[in-house]
């Protein structure tokens, strides 16, 4: 047996004879587009949808391959996929952009740039795989893997791996079956080898589209798109419903957020976006709603409003970013009393994560950036909020404010928009933004309680006035608006801007300028 595999290892090819063989293969393989390009193929490897039955299975085959061809069309890249039962194939003339798709596809596990070759027997495989793995394995450990389909009798498996092993060996640092720095695959295909060294990561889950359509409840911070991305991964296409509490100022990061998601995870579909005003909600939390209470009842308010949508609009269940008491309003108890009598069920798919978990995951979707810009709105922020709020308590607001017919007249206020349609220059709240204090900038405090008192000579001006009057401020000047936590003073900022006023907002307001500034605020 020993004698045999030397004698096999001799015909292999020498590294002086490389150009040749690569000549050869050029000659032989040539995948090139009918434009004459060099095509790249890629592996696709299926993910969770595998261990489903037959017809499901070929369903959500079907479904994640349609959201390929609906990414790559988006950015103009030419493709074609062949699906099959184990694997899929695409090839396309631009890797590069098609490796961004392949990379946030749902239902996708992995994937591999392979090389293909005809398969005409063992000396051709060896001539053309040689070549192919010796860079990768130089200086490394390798292992060779060899695959074959179930209706290739006639092909070893075994050889492959013993006999391209031994030829790779003089050129690697040594073989590590266990756990190799280098794996050298080759599969048998159809008459075709491919061949391939690196394995890309996919999100893997289920393809979006292949579950009932939900409504997420969108917020500007790091929870609520993470909630969304991980039921979008489990097939929920979402539509999303958002309260607009801090003005035009406070869609900013919300455009922001559905645009990421849209442009790098959602294939296959153009989500909806609901806006409902936030100018009412307050109203009515300030007249009838003890403030301790606020953090509660604004929830039920979503609630209820999303609830009222989901009906007419037949989403099946809607999707919050709530994680057990990792604020006032997220205590058992408290959305025990959020959630009574809402008709549609409510998924939390962060329920138990802690914040660092969600912060990573944000990080891992591309959220973070947006989600680090945004704090909590300040001027509906209760300072000691209540943690055990009884469903006979909230009833007795909810009561108050005018029951469902309150809920009905916010539903009738909805406004809609196609996310796909919201325009690069809606963003713009991003422009008043700063990390930094102007230098020789006035700074405003807007608290309307404005103790203790700020580091810096501050004339104290609130957002009415600011608004009603803003002829009291100068075009030539440098404006720093400072509030509790930044969203009154971003609206603020928004609008002076968009009247010629150089001013702008502290990033994450009064809260984050005491933990960074070097003087005590």
């Amino acid at each position: 047996m020993k004698s045999q595999k030397l004698k096999a290892i001799k015909i292999l090819p020498q590294p002086s004879q490389s150009y040749n063989i690569f000549a050869r293969k050029n000659e032989i393989c040539g995948h090139r587009s009918p434009h004459g390009m060099k095509e790249t193929t890629f592996l696709l490897r299926y993910g969770e949808l595998t261990l489903k039955s037959t017809p499901v299975r070929r369903h959500m085959i079907r479904c994640m391959v349609n959201n390929l061809k609906d990414g790559l069309k988006r950015r103009g890249i030419a493709s074609r996929v062949d699906k099959q039962w184990a694997r899929a194939f695409l090839h396309t003339e631009q890797p590069e952009g098609a490796m961004e798709v392949l990379s946030h596809l749902f239902g996708l596990r992995s994937f591999s740039v392979v090389e293909r070759i005809p398969y005409q027997g063992y000396e051709d495989l060896f001539q053309f795989a040689l070549p192919y793995f010796t860079p990768h394995v130089e200086g490394k450990t390798f292992a060779v893997r060899c695959k074959r389909n179930k209706e290739t009798l006639n092909f070893s498996t075994r050889k492959v791996e013993q006999e391209l092993g031994g030829a790779l060996f003089p050129h690697a640092k040594g073989v590590n079956l266990k756990n190799p720095e280098v794996t050298c695959h080759v599969e048998h295909r159809d008459d075709e080898i491919y061949l391939y060294a690196t394995k890309h990561k996919a999100p893997g889950g289920l393809p979006t589209g292949i579950e009932a359509p939900c409504l997420a409840l969108i917020s500007g911070g790091f929870d609520s798109p993470v909630a969304a991305w991980l039921a979008m991964r489990r097939g929920v296409p979402c539509d999303y419903l958002f309260f607009e509490l801090g003005g035009l100022t406070h869609r900013g990061p919300i455009y922001a957020h559905l645009q990421h998601l849209y442009n790098h995870w959602i294939f296959g579909r153009r989500p909806k976006l609901f806006v409902i005003p936030g100018e009412p909600i307050m109203e009515a939390l300030r007249q009838h709603v003890e403030a301790k209470y606020w953090n509660v009842m604004l929830k039920r308010i979503f609630y209820q409003v999303g609830d009222l949508l989901a009906h007419r609009a037949d989403y099946t269940a809607l999707i919050t970013g709530e994680a057990i008491a990792q604020v006032s309003s997220q205590t058992l108890t408290n959305l025990r009393s959020i959630e009574h009598g809402v008709r549609t069920p409510v998924l939390r798919p962060l329920l138990t994560y802690e914040k660092q978990e969600i912060i990573n995951l944000a990080q891992k979707i591309g959220s973070d950036v947006i989600s680090e810009r945004v704090q909590e709105y300040c001027a509906i922020t209760p300072r000691k909020p209540s943690t055990a709020a009884s469903i006979q308590r909230v009833l007795d607001f909810e009561e108050k404010m005018g029951g469902q017919e309150y809920y009905q007249t916010l539903f009738e206020q909805i406004e809609r928009l196609t996310i796909s349609k919201i325009m690069p220059d809606q963003i713009r709240y991003l422009h008043v933004l700063t990390d930094q204090i102007p230098k020789e900038s006035i700074w405003i405090d807007m608290r309307e309680n404005p103790h203790p008192a700020l580091p810096h000579q501050a004339q104290v001006i609130s957002l009415p006035e600011l608004v009603s009057a803003p002829e009291q401020l100068s075009t030539e000047s440098t404006y720093f608006l400072i509030c509790e936590v930044g969203m009154q003073s971003i609206e603020a900022a928004y609008m002076l801007q968009e009247m010629g006023y150089q001013a702008y907002a502290y990033e994450g307001g009064l809260e984050r300028l005491r933990k960074k500034s070097p003087f005590r605020v």
